[in-house]
């Protein structure tokens, strides 16, 4: 699969923590397969099997209840609402976790505004713009500074939920974190 930037994130990659909080966006698209086999994808691969469930493909955004949602998945999650068929993305559910760990509540922010107040966030449009392309899942490891200047390493899955006509109406993801010096 595509790797978004040249800068491979792998555990243990030998970055000191210096090295590690000036990173903003280290960023490596992975297979289904290997977000599988990794120990840093147990959550992310909860809901995707959940996804894969579903009716269609990919699966229409009426099938996904997110009642169906294992509770401890919830705060994890995010939805997103696609914008004028992925010109912008909005936030319509921004789990907790990702309030915690992000440093921000983004429900209700697009994608844009958040590329204003930090342009690095780029690699965040790349991501749902090759869900918009590719009509599949996306699995990825990030390495960023949050808002808080802390460096956080982050796995997740993001993926699609069509409407009526078939095209890419919402993106369901997940993401679990974990300290960038793991």
């Amino acid at each position: 699969m595509k790797k978004v930037s040249s800068n491979k994130v792998s555990q243990g990659d030998g970055l000191s923590r210096d090295e590690r909080r000036n990173l903003i966006g280290r960023f490596q698209v992975l297979t289904q397969q290997e977000a599988a086999a990794s120990d840093l994808f147990v959550t992310c691969n909860q809901l995707f099997e959940l996804w894969r469930s579903l009716p269609g493909n990919p699966p229409h955004f009426r099938h996904f209840k997110p009642g169906t949602i294992a509770p401890a998945l919830i705060p994890n999650c995010i939805m997103m609402d696609v914008i004028d068929g992925g010109q912008d993305y909005r936030w319509r559910i921004y789990g907790t976790s990702h309030v915690t760990h992000f440093g921000a509540d983004l429900t209700g922010w697009t994608v844009s505004d958040v590329e204003k107040a930090n342009p690095a966030s780029k690699v965040i449009r790349e991501v749902y713009d090759m869900i918009m392309a590719n009509h599949a899942p996306v699995f990825f490891v990030l390495d960023y500074s949050n808002r808080n200047k802390v460096v956080k390493r982050a796995s997740g899955a993001m993926l699609p939920l069509a409407d009526d006509a078939g095209e890419i109406a919402r993106i369901v993801g997940i993401m679990d974190w974990f300290s960038a010096d793991a």
